[in-house]
């Protein structure tokens, strides 16, 4: 193993990839996500009421810590500004807003948010909708207290189900931490499955060489330590330098590391075999492995994934290492549990027989 990791050295581009890729880009996307939390999202109010019941909707957006409110006074213009991406939402207060709720008429607060951005339209539609609840029940509690002069008989009346949702394993809803458990995974396998796939590749080339069962043992061994080494920096930045609570252990994830490196090495020998060409063993390498992010079931549901996808999904090792990872991080499992999500990666060992057969075709 460590004359072939020497052997790696030579080479400028397997030396960048081994030295410098992981680290760079692991910081890199911790830095994309340092907040952890969204916070200020640009929104504006056009307030064509000008009442104190308007100014006080004002204020309670004012108040979200998710958004930061701008006051326009031409509808027009903010959404042109909502349209070229300078506004994340407008909230049209209507003429006759405060008459209209004093006399029970229902009037149309309208609230336009742009979608297209997933993220940030799900959190301005959430504070968007949390101020308006606090509203109405203000609103309701205040009528009710003609008819019921005590403060909590009208505030149940006003609001008689108040709903408390209270997240689980993510309490402050910290986006770092809930896209980088998915994120930096993908990454290392799409650098083990190239690392592994142009190691492959120069042992080729090198004139005489023959691919003996030894040499691809050795080859294997060496690019699943590549990947056990910079998976254990992936875990010291998560528990360490980020500060992450773990409710299960550490050997699991690192034998769930490991098995995930020995998969994804073999996953990158087969496609170089594939062609014995670099360059379409690459290609064939990012197509199946750079979309992984989507197909892991974190940022959407396996279960509602099509037929397709989740055939797609079981053929990267970084979808069976997440399971394994989500039940360390999140629910404490123990070794039954975890011994059972590494199961499938032995479905990978046959690759190794394909590799080998391929190897002895290989042409001169």
């Amino acid at each position: 193993m460590l004359r072939e990791w020497q052997a790696l050295w030579q080479d400028p581009w397997q030396r960048a990839l081994l030295l410098i890729g992981p680290p760079v880009l692991f910081l890199l996307l911790g830095a994309l996500f340092g907040n952890g939390q969204a916070r200020g999202l640009p929104v504006a109010l056009v307030d064509k009421d000008g009442s104190s019941l308007s100014r006080t909707l004002g204020r309670y957006l004012a108040a979200s810590p998710g958004l930061a409110v701008t006051g326009f006074g031409d509808e027009q213009e903010a959404y042109h500004a909502l349209r070229a991406g300078r506004l994340y939402g407008v909230v049209l207060v209507p003429p006759g807003f405060e008459a209209d709720v004093r006399l029970q008429r229902q009037p149309r607060l309208e609230a336009v948010y742009n979608g297209q951005f997933m993220l940030v339209g799900k959190l301005v539609n959430s504070a968007l909708a949390q101020v308006s609840g606090q509203l109405n029940a203000e609103l309701g509690t205040l009528q009710a207290l003609a008819v019921r002069p005590v403060a909590a008989s009208a505030l149940g009346q006003a609001q008689p189900l108040r709903p408390q949702l209270t997240a689980l394993y993510n309490g402050n809803s910290d986006y770092r931490r809930f896209l980088l458990s998915a994120a930096l995974p993908a990454l290392l396998q799409i650098l083990v499955v190239a690392a592994a796939l142009l190691g492959l590749d120069r042992r080729c080339r090198q004139p005489g060489q023959r691919l003996d069962g030894r040499l691809l043992g050795r080859l294997w061994l060496s690019y699943t330590g590549y990947g056990l080494l910079y998976g254990t920096l992936m875990l010291a930045l998560m528990f360490g330098l980020w500060g992450w609570p773990l409710q299960g252990g550490l050997p699991p994830l690192l034998l769930g590391l490991a098995a995930m490196s020995a998969a994804a090495s073999l996953l990158g020998f087969a496609l170089y075999v594939l062609s014995f060409d670099p360059t379409r063993g690459l290609s064939l390498a990012a197509a199946l492995t750079a979309p992984s992010f989507a197909f892991l079931g974190i940022s959407f549901p396996a279960a509602d994934m099509s037929g397709f996808a989740q055939f797609w999904r079981l053929l990267l090792p970084a979808s069976h290492y997440v399971e394994l990872q989500s039940g360390q991080l999140y629910y404490g499992e123990g070794w039954g549990a975890a011994s059972g999500r590494l199961w499938p990666f032995l479905c990978y060992l046959p690759l190794l027989g394909l590799v080998r057969l391929k190897a002895v075709r290989r042409p001169a």
